[in-house]
């Protein structure tokens, strides 16, 4: 597969192939697949990852590498891993990730996500990692309550999502939202925002 981007003009922003030698899928939904992705990036402005490395204006052109292994998703205890490097803007990254998800029963479901890319970079070094937590509940078929608690390092930042459904028929739904936002920096936790939002909807058919 591949990505083009150019501006007004037609002049190349971006370009990315994606080649998968390898791919394997099992009856019961394992999969295993390698990719090699070629990218050419034209940076016109410089600019900065995680706030902290500074990436110059320049032409970049780089290959990265993927190995993705995972069980299927209806067993009661699936997991997923990758793990890809290669050049990076005229540095290097690894980036590596690990999934564990627990289908408790048809009431329950619980995921634990963990995201880590390790950046050299002329201008410096940084290694970025985000960790997070869901947990799910069916309570029939017209009640649910989801959670999400999720940390990044890179911005410093904790945030809780959770949504409580009301479906009590196809075409009707009502949403009641809770987001925080909290900051963390030098050991503080300070709240940047907190929003609940309601959502009604009703479906008319003619």
């Amino acid at each position: 597969e591949g990505v083009l981007v150019t501006d007004l003009n037609g002049g190349v922003l971006t370009r990315r192939t994606r080649i998968r030698p390898i791919s394997l899928r099992s009856n019961g939904e394992e999969l295993l697949f390698v990719d090699w992705i070629k990218n050419y990036e034209n940076v016109r402005d410089s600019f900065s990852l995680f706030n902290r490395l500074q990436v110059p204006a320049a032409e970049y052109d780089f290959d990265r590498y993927r190995l993705s292994v995972s069980t299927g998703v209806q067993r009661r205890v699936s997991a997923s891993f990758s793990v890809e490097g290669g050049d990076f803007f005229g540095g290097d990254r690894l980036e590596k990730s690990i999934g564990i998800q627990w289908r408790q029963s048809a009431h329950m479901f619980l995921a634990l996500n963990y995201l880590e890319n390790i950046v050299e970079l002329p201008s410096g070094n940084f290694t970025s990692r985000i960790g997070s937590f869901q947990v799910d509940f069916a309570f029939n078929a017209r009640w649910s309550f989801s959670n999400l608690f999720q940390y990044d390092n890179a911005v410093e930042q904790l945030r809780f999502n959770s949504r409580l459904r009301f479906e009590p028929e196809a075409g009707r739904e009502m949403l009641v939202v809770f987001d925080h936002l909290s900051d963390t920096t030098d050991s503080r936790y300070e709240t940047i925002h907190s929003d609940v939002i309601l959502k009604l909807a009703y479906t008319l058919r003619l």
